[in-house]
């Protein structure tokens, strides 16, 4: 067999079974791939955010985690942060510029987000 070939009967056989010795050997059972679904997703509101509103420049400034509800600015993008359900607000600053923000919104556990550790658990 070709190198071609065997890379292709690997292929063939599933990764589970070529990293447990599967390849080459012809007595052995067929060992079913795990399967593992996540929940679907559905993707987030797309949110416009003027460069001159002021929670840009917040964000730029701010340490880490922020909590929408805590907030008190006059921002339209606050305001629709708050309507999209947005509960917690990661900016991602470089060298002192806001480049973006990553947004989450309610826990799927229904559990409130813990400000007191950094994985927000």
């Amino acid at each position: 067999m070709t190198t071609q070939e065997e890379t292709q009967e690997r292929s063939r056989q599933g990764f589970w079974q070529s990293l447990f010795g599967g390849a080459g050997r012809e007595t052995q059972e067929e060992v079913p791939e795990p399967v593992v679904e996540a929940p679907p997703q559905e993707a987030g509101p797309e949110l416009e955010i003027a460069p001159n509103d002021p929670i840009v420049a917040y964000f730029a400034g701010a340490p880490g985690v922020v909590e929408i509800e805590k907030l008190d600015l006059d921002s339209p993008a606050l305001r629709a942060m708050k309507d999209a359900d947005i509960k917690v607000v990661v900016p991602l600053v470089s060298q002192g510029e806001l480049i973006g923000l990553l947004n989450l919104g309610p826990r799927l556990s229904q559990q409130e987000y813990s400000a007191g550790t950094p994985t927000l658990s």
